[in-house]
């Protein structure tokens, strides 16, 4: 999935968390919406590594970002924990919250990755190596993306970028009354 995909999925999946947590206050749960989204990209976040190894704006076929550990649950995981743990050693609920929302978004970015991409992730690292996905491609780069626009399962990404973005329109009305 593509980088709309991603921050709209994550989007929907921590917006339905949020509004299921007990947060009193409307800033807060708008802060954490947000945050969903920015969470929602980093995994995609080592492009940015690799912009820096390759000395410009390149997407190669050796571009697999996806065998690195920046894709793996437990990495996320890990973070979302240290977060949580700190939220309860300084009895500051609001980090608990990030720390919630850190690894649902996270962890959406990561389950999208296994749909239609060139080779899924690993799924049960660090228990193994191996890549897990449906329709994957084994395709990587400019080759993937030219690809994946033509597949079903871009359709999926369509569909998550217009229910985000129409969820959020309607939020935003409903807030005005």
């Amino acid at each position: 999935m593509r980088l709309p995909g991603h921050i709209a999925g994550a989007w929907i999946t921590s917006k339905f968390v949020i509004d299921n947590l007990d947060i009193p206050s409307s800033q807060e749960r708008n802060s954490l919406s947000l945050f969903s989204a920015v969470a929602g990209s980093m995994p995609d976040w080592d492009y940015l590594w690799y912009m820096v190894r390759k000395k410009g704006i390149k997407y190669d076929s050796d571009f697999r970002h996806h065998t690195w550990i920046t894709h793996t649950f437990p990495f996320y995981w890990m973070i979302s924990g240290l977060i949580y743990f700190f939220g309860i050693l300084f009895k500051k609920p609001s980090l608990k919250n990030q720390a919630i929302v850190f690894g649902v978004a996270t962890s959406t970015h990561l389950a999208q990755d296994m749909i239609g991409s060139g080779d899924g992730i690993m799924a049960l690292y660090p228990f193994s190596k191996n890549m897990y996905g449906v329709g994957l491609s084994g395709l990587h780069g400019k080759e993937w993306n030219d690809n994946y626009v033509k597949s079903p399962y871009y359709l999926i990404e369509i569909g998550l970028v217009v229910v985000a973005c129409t969820t959020f329109i309607f939020s935003l009305f409903r807030k005005r009354k």
